[in-house]
């Protein structure tokens, strides 16, 4: 199983830690891995980090993951300045 589908696989047990970890180890090999930032920043975002939510959605979105730009739009609005 890839990385992206063991995060995903412990994201929907709300195993959130290992989750993080695998993310943060699939962009630690590809930092372009649009998907794994986005993902990343759902974690963040339900534990309260908004910023750092948003940057990853931002990372995410200029990667090239055009799903992020919805929820950028939902959940950033203080941060859209700040967002690179």
């Amino acid at each position: 199983m890839s990385r992206l589908g063991r995060g995903n696989s412990k994201m929907r047990n709300k195993e959130w830690e290992g989750a993080e970890n695998d993310y943060n180890k699939l962009l630690e090999i590809n930092p372009k891995h649009g998907h794994a930032y986005y993902n990343r920043s759902l974690i963040k975002l339900h534990f309260g980090d908004q910023r750092g939510g948003c940057n990853d959605l931002y990372k995410a979105w200029e990667c090239g993951y055009n799903i992020s730009l919805e929820t950028i739009k939902h959940n950033c609005g203080p941060y859209l300045n700040e967002l690179n």
